[in-house]
């Protein structure tokens, strides 16, 4: 392949080719609208294959993926320095993503929206802790300010934000919340990347596209499960991250925002300050909490749900994910019967619930919280 394309363009060109493997879902699935900023800067589609040139310039890019999954990589060849070849992926990225959430899924697909779903931060957040309020509002809200002034004095703009605890507390309810709260009033991008996806992915690159795109939140969920520590023998992703952090220039003006359910296992060295900076656990749903995300999943349907089983689900349930369980199961027994189900069948469905979440559960330890 690349003899074919140096035999192409010898009789044309005064530049040397030179090869460059990039890394990184950003790129990988905006290659589509990097082809449509060549074609709109002057480079014509001469080979069916996806080389283009550049006339005036005889500038020559050709790109392809790599593997039969891609698994994020693309190949290029060009006579542009890859400072050059940055610059015009950049301004594929505005176009893609700006102002948008960016999901990556998987290797072969990634899905973008204008916004997400979800309540309103403004309605949800006299439920939460006082806090992780504050500090999701003092911390993001003027996140552009923030980066000036720090600049300004020689500091890093690097935040990193974790909230931790059990599984169905609400870590990732609360965030999407207030992500869509910033992408909608305040020209964020959220990019987010699935767990199954960070083994295929050079972190430094990936922040160094998220740059592009400031202000720009980086999310990752379930952190546990890739970051742990290195006496776990699975710190590779971890130090990679660490290191990335370590240089700064790849992690400033990109906020990184995780969430994990076993804060106590997760690389020691990756909480410290300047890399994450926040460490806040989400405790159990208060009740108010409890009662306005019921009440969500029951708008719009014409039933009344009779007060003991409303009683007994904002009594009984300690998440939100038992919650919506124990709602799905009532309501998919009432569209088949005509009947709720018995206010002790959902009590025991809950116990039952607990009983199972608690196996093999120890209390995390005390650890001090910010800076």
């Amino acid at each position: 392949m690349e003899h074919q394309i140096k035999e192409f363009t010898s009789p044309v060109l005064d530049k040397p080719l030179k090869s460059y493997k990039i890394v990184c879902p950003l790129h990988y699935f905006a290659f589509g609208g990097f082809k449509e900023i060549l074609l709109k800067s002057g480079y014509e589609l001469t080979h069916p294959q996806g080389i283009f040139f550049h006339r005036p310039g005889r500038d020559l890019i050709y790109a392809e993926g790599e593997g039969f999954h891609g698994h994020f990589t693309l190949n290029v060849l060009t006579t542009l320095d890859f400072q050059e070849l940055e610059s015009l992926f950049s301004q594929a990225f505005l176009e893609e993503y700006k102002n948008k959430y960016v999901l990556v899924e998987g290797t072969e697909s990634v899905r973008i929206r204008d916004s997400l779903n979800g309540p309103s931060f403004d309605e949800i957040k006299h439920t939460l802790p006082r806090i992780i309020v504050d500090t999701l509002e003092n911390s993001l809200w003027n996140f552009e300010d923030y980066c000036q002034r720090f600049s300004a004095n020689n500091l890093s703009n690097t935040l990193g934000i974790l909230l931790y605890g059990l599984p169905g507390v609400g870590k990732t309810f609360v965030l999407r919340s207030y992500f869509n709260k910033l992408i909608l009033e305040r020209g964020f991008t959220v990019v987010q990347v699935y767990q199954e996806c960070l083994n295929h992915i050079n972190m430094s690159a990936l922040l160094s596209s998220c740059k592009v795109l400031f202000p720009c939140i980086l999310f990752l969920e379930d952190i546990d499960m890739k970051f742990k520590d290195r006496q776990e023998g699975m710190g590779t992703l971890a130090g990679f991250l660490m290191e990335t952090f370590e240089g700064l220039s790849q992690a400033e003006n990109v906020v990184l925002v995780a969430t994990s359910n076993n804060v106590e296992v997760i690389e020691k060295a990756l909480l410290r300050p300047g890399r994450i900076d926040y460490v806040l656990e989400v405790e159990k749903p208060s009740k108010a909490a409890k009662e306005l995300v019921l009440s969500s999943y029951l708008a719009g349907l014409d039933i009344n749900l009779p007060l003991p089983l409303n009683e007994t689900l904002i009594k009984g349930v300690d998440t939100f994910a038992e919650l919506k369980g124990a709602v799905q199961h009532l309501l998919r027994t009432y569209v088949s019967t005509g009947n709720f189900p018995p206010v002790k069948e959902i009590a025991k469905m809950i116990r039952a619930w607990k009983e199972t979440r608690l196996v093999g559960v120890s209390e995390p330890k005390e650890r001090e919280v910010g800076f």
